[in-house]
């Protein structure tokens, strides 16, 4: 199949929103969408990622499915949306039956639930794929026919990778699923737009889930990490026009808000172990943290326990890193984690390690 570019008509002047990675969250799609005060003036731009992973797949579908009815809306497929695909395939039956299987989080397995179909191992999934596709014949529709890339005025949109001088000769694999594009080597005359890799992943030092905007190559990734990690977050960059070169951002996520009673210091030092390289040595531990070696760096650091978990090749950890965050009485913060040590909360979008005391603020308040 060939990768399909779509090249909508934009006006000059028209504000353009671009959200990625939305996975299933609902909640904090529309709460991103009022945060950003979405008419039906802007252009709204999704970067793939709509479904799989969070709780609502298949209300998120409809959700998106209905809203491209009244408004602008754009959207490229990913990798997790073009799982769905599989149901029109009459191959690979035992395959799309593990994989929802193991996942309790997918858009073919509420497919199924609701469609009132009994999976287990001796499931005839050839049987249950005809069944959906009659009954979600309109939301497989909606997603295959999704474009692999979105071209207007400066910019250029994908769910992961768009390779330059060879746009229309892509592989929509190669469109829909690219670590690391932002360190690749590539400089582009427009700007290119992905998801799919986490920004906190791109740091070495200091975790930092906000958009980041690399102005010389034109390149600008923006999945914050939504649902995958404990302390994520769902981006919007905000493109005030489509023809210029000025981009802004901002973000929600679902994690109780706090108050900062103590002002405190940025750390001398710090060190970022994301999940790409998490393989750790357990040194010591003390109540609920683990005093760790991560294997490939040398670096030490304690870790909570619940980060940790044990596989074939050894003990490995979640996204963490020692940074301690500045941070001034009376500022707010997003916390992820209570420990017997301190807090681990966000500011701005900046993930640290707080020491002092918190008032929290009631839940739905900031």
């Amino acid at each position: 199949m060939a990768v399909r570019v779509e090249r909508p008509n934009g006006k000059k002047g028209q504000r353009a929103i671009v959200i990625s990675d939305i996975h299933a969250n609902l909640k904090a799609f529309i709460e991103l969408l009022k945060k950003v005060d979405f008419s039906e003036q802007d252009i709204l731009i999704l970067l793939g990622d709509i479904v799989e992973k969070g709780e609502s797949s298949l209300d998120m579908l409809h959700y998106v499915m209905e809203l491209k009815k009244t408004h602008n809306v754009y959207a490229v497929c990913g990798n997790c949306d073009a799982i769905a695909m599989e149901v029109l395939k009459d191959t690979r039956n035992e395959d799309l039956l593990k994989y929802i299987l193991l996942r309790k989080q997918t858009l073919v397995g509420e497919m199924c639930r609701a469609a009132g179909a009994k999976l287990n191992r001796d499931t005839d999934m050839g049987k249950v794929k005809k069944e959906l596709r009659e009954r979600y014949k309109e939301e497989l529709s909606f997603i295959c026919e999704l474009p692999h890339i979105i071209e207007i005025g400066q910019y250029v949109f994908a769910h992961a990778a768009v390779y330059p001088g060879r746009m229309e000769e892509m592989k929509p694999s190669q469109a829909m699923k690219a670590d690391d594009f932002m360190n690749q080597g590539y400089h582009f005359e427009k700007y290119h737009v992905v998801g799919h890799w986490p920004t906190s992943l791109y740091c070495k030092e200091i975790p930092d889930c906000n958009p980041r905007i690399d102005k010389e190559n034109k390149i600008i990734s923006i999945d914050g990490g939504n649902v995958l990690k404990r302390d994520g977050q769902l981006n919007a960059l905000i493109i005030p026009d489509l023809f210029e070169n000025e981009v802004t951002f901002t973000y929600v996520d679902q994690l109780r808000k706090a108050k900062v009673l103590n002002t405190q210091e940025a750390g001398e030092k710090s060190f970022c172990i994301p999940w790409t390289d998490s393989l750790v040595e357990l040194l010591r531990t003390e109540k609920d943290f683990t005093y760790c070696e991560h294997i490939s760096s040398g670096n030490k650091m304690w870790i909570p326990n619940s980060y940790l978990c044990e596989d074939r090749d050894g003990w490995h950890t979640e996204d963490i890193s020692d940074y301690q965050i500045p941070l001034t009485y009376g500022d707010i913060v997003s916390v992820s984690e209570v420990t017997s040590r301190g807090y681990l909360v966000k500011k701005n979008g900046v993930i640290g390690w707080y020491y002092g005391m918190l008032e929290f603020l009631p839940e739905g308040e900031e």
